[in-house]
């Protein structure tokens, strides 16, 4: 801008940020990965489920599921409604919050975990507190092994 080169600073300004933003992506994002359960917990779910699972999520939202599992999955955000799938014959897969789980899971006992992951929620008392971040779980309502 001194030189009143507008244009040959414009550029490198623009270049600049490309390059800070470049960086960033490529070396901090990578690690948050770990924060976003949806793709591992399906991995699970697809190795253990049938062809008429019932597949979804409960008082929380991960529609990617869908992508990841190539199928239809349910919402659930009433608690009568995921007792009354959970109760059913139906083999039903569900991630909810680990507390949501702890909730529920002296009215459903036939319910069992079969994974559980961290997520990453920015909240300033969280931070502030150091505290584990919050987890989700992967619950089902039939038998097989579990997965740590």
């Amino acid at each position: 801008m001194l030189t009143r080169r507008y244009r040959l600073s414009l550029l490198a300004t623009a270049l600049s940020v490309t390059a800070c933003n470049w960086v960033f992506v490529t070396s901090s994002l990578p690690d948050f990965e770990r924060f976003k359960p949806v793709r591992s917990l399906c991995e699970v779910i697809s190795s253990e489920t049938g062809p008429d699972a019932l597949v979804g999520y409960y008082r929380i939202a991960y529609p990617s599921m869908a992508f990841y599992l190539h199928k239809p999955i349910f919402e659930y955000s009433r608690q009568e409604e995921i007792e009354a799938a959970l109760s059913s014959d139906n083999e039903v897969f569900c991630l909810m919050s680990s507390s949501e789980f702890d909730a529920l899971q002296q009215r459903l006992p036939q319910t069992r975990v079969l994974a559980s992951c961290p997520t990453f929620q920015v909240k300033l008392k969280v931070l502030l507190k150091r505290a584990e971040p919050p987890r989700v779980v992967l619950i089902t309502n039939k038998g097989g092994a579990s997965v740590p």
